[in-house]
């Protein structure tokens, strides 16, 4: 990967202001409910047996690896979205799968689980990253698994 290099104090000024405007947005309402929901859910998790939550821990990872496989499948026959529509996409696709309950969740849930898989791979390929390779691979499971920006997301 190459790094990036400011020529001058304005493009310096105009990128930091990029990313603080990005890391204001990081913190609206709706990760702010998602960051709720998922420490919910590590507590429950936390208190499983041990054997049940091995197994738990192993079939998710499993899961996971095979969402990353189809969303890198996916990339020879489907081009990249737009940021716009692959929000839309999630959004209805996790709304539909909400209204219906635990069924429509279950179906919803690794479809979705793909799709952000892929959004984050897409913009691991515009950076020049080959998602063929095995630390790239990780590295999206990695960022897919973070939580937010935020030290209180953790």
């Amino acid at each position: 990967m190459t790094d990036i290099i400011f020529t001058d104090q304005l493009h310096l000024d105009a990128e930091l202001e990029n990313i603080a405007k990005r890391y204001k947005n990081a913190g609206r309402l709706g990760i702010q409910v998602l960051n709720l929901i998922g420490t919910r859910a590590e507590g429950l998790l936390c208190r499983l047996p041990k054997p049940i939550s091995e197994q738990l821990n192993y079939v998710t990872w499993i899961a996971l690896e095979q969402a990353l496989l189809a969303a890198t499948k996916s990339r020879k026959w489907l081009p990249d979205q737009s940021d716009w529509l692959n929000t839309v996409v999630g959004t209805t696709m996790g709304a539909v799968g909400g209204v219906g309950g635990l069924p429509s969740a279950l179906v919803e849930l690794p479809v979705t689980t793909t799709l952000m898989l892929r959004i984050i791979e897409g913009v691991a390929v515009e950076y020049g990253f080959d998602p063929m390779v095995k630390s790239v691979r990780l590295e999206c499971l990695h960022v897919f698994s973070s939580a937010g920006p935020f030290e209180h997301d953790d």
